[in-house]
């Protein structure tokens, strides 16, 4: 709900600008800023989305281990990489 109050009053601001040169610049340096707004948001979403794909690599990894270690009879032994466990 803030930030729709928070769109209306920069509409609203721009709205009150009479010049239109002056118009045109203030809303370039919105779109600007929303465009980079957008960036972070989608550099964001994309490391978050690396970090996941590796845990979930190194989970399946781990359960590999596990499943190969139950077939040969070792139930009990600990992981021999401590970088994978």
């Amino acid at each position: 709900m803030r930030i729709f109050r928070y769109l209306q009053r920069k509409k609203q601001e721009l709205l009150t600008i009479s010049n239109i040169k002056e118009r045109l610049f203030k809303l370039y340096e919105m779109l600007t800023q929303e465009a980079q707004l957008l960036q972070i948001k989608a550099d964001i979403q994309s490391k978050t989305r690396e970090d996941l794909n590796q845990q979930q690599r190194e989970h399946f990894l781990q359960q590999q281990i596990r499943t190969i270690q139950e077939e040969l009879g070792w139930k009990h032994a600990r992981p021999r990489y401590s970088g994978i466990a």
